[in-house]
């Protein structure tokens, strides 16, 4: 008798589970690298387009969406 469908995918989903845990393990190994901000600091060009970027994501998700008005 066969395993039913929902349990081979189960098998499937544990298996690859299990493989990306060992794969993350080995490529953990190296310990954590330093961060790079105590080495050089950002430019003015960087913190510009930091800056935009924010931006963008408040008007991508305002409370209330932008509409557009029309003229009558």
């Amino acid at each position: 008798m066969e395993s039913p469908p929902f349990k081979q995918r189960s098998n499937k989903l544990v298996k690859k589970v299990q493989l990306e845990t060992i794969i993350a393990f080995f490529f953990h190994r190296g310990g954590q690298q330093p961060p790079l901000n105590d080495v050089s600091e950002l430019d003015s060009k960087r913190k510009v387009l930091g800056v935009a970027t924010y931006l963008l994501l408040l008007a991508c998700f305002t409370p209330v969406p932008f509409s557009m008005i029309t003229p009558r």
